[in-house]
């Protein structure tokens, strides 16, 4: 058996509870796929939705900036197997399996329905002031049947910029939902009211992720 080392990488799990039960595993490592600073992620959801065991695996590669810009997604039942590919530039334009796909324009992050790892992306790519709403539409993800469409969200920074594990709010218009989401020092979520929470576990080192959410040091 060959192994290859990964410099750079961290390990995340999540136990998932309340809509589905099941656990998360991911992986998040820099790797220069599209820019000399540009991460992928892989990562498996295993859980029980509705009675119905499924098996999701993800590989998702994030730009410079935290824009996502390619994700694999395969997802198999006891009735079907899917599977997605979705690819966009980092201005907001996307396809789907190699198709244009117009509907998505103006999104910059994918969020997976059955994942906890992916509100991570537009906390730390956005420098959010505190208390102040902002819009973050997504191109999201269901798993039931892969479909890639527009989520609106809503996040709202709660207490200090500088609170080295912020909390956000979140809002889901188009599903009547809002919670609050409690964020660990590697700025991944530990917390997710309904969905579930990070596993016991050492707490991992600071996340290369969180460079992205530090405001740019200005030129003397």
């Amino acid at each position: 058996m060959e192994r290859t080392a990964r410099a750079g990488a961290g390990g995340l799990s999540w136990i998932h509870e309340g809509q589905r039960h099941g656990t998360e595993v991911a992986v998040v490592a820099r790797r220069a796929l599209v820019g000399p600073e540009a991460f992928e992620i892989t990562g498996t959801v295993a859980a029980v939705d509705e009675g119905m065991p499924f098996a999701l695996r993800y590989r998702i590669v994030l730009d410079d900036s935290g824009r996502t810009r390619f994700a694999v997604l395969r997802c198999a039942d006891a009735a079907s197997e899917l599977r997605v590919v979705v690819s966009g530039d980092g201005d907001g334009h996307w396809t789907v399996n190699n198709v244009r796909a117009p509907e998505l324009d103006g999104c910059l992050d994918v969020d997976l329905e059955a994942s906890l790892l992916t509100n991570a992306f537009p906390v730390a790519r956005l420098t959010l002031p505190e208390g102040e709403p902002v819009d973050v539409p997504a191109v999201w993800i269901r798993t039931t049947d892969l479909r890639p469409q527009v989520l609106r969200q809503r996040y709202r920074r709660l207490g200090d910029a500088d609170d080295p594990s912020p909390r956000f709010g979140y809002e889901s218009p188009e599903h009547a939902f809002s919670c609050e989401l409690a964020f660990g020092t590697d700025g991944f979520v530990v917390d997710y009211p309904e969905l579930g929470r990070r596993s016991p576990q050492a707490p991992p080192g600071p996340s290369p992720l969180l460079r992205l959410a530090a405001p740019p040091i200005s030129a003397s």
